[in-house]
């Protein structure tokens, strides 16, 4: 879970970016602020690192909803 919402410094990093970048969420700060992940953060692809945000943090929050983690669940 501390992945999903707390950036790395790899996480901000462009390094290898467009093809391996070297974070596990790359551009994660920019997901936390906007909701979405904008052209220019670091990140194989904008739209892309948008959905499969979306989809992890969907994924998180589901799980959490049968954890009975009321706090985790709409913390996404």
């Amino acid at each position: 879970m501390y992945a999903a919402d707390v950036p790395t410094k790899e996480d901000l990093s462009h390094a290898g970016c467009p093809v391996e970048c070297v974070g596990q969420r790359p551009g994660l700060d920019q997901w936390l602020k906007l909701h979405y992940i904008p052209v220019g953060a670091p990140a194989w692809g904008a739209a892309a690192d948008t959905l499969e945000d979306s989809t992890s943090d969907f994924g998180i929050s589901a799980l959490a909803a049968t954890l009975e983690t009321v706090a985790r669940k709409y913390a996404f």
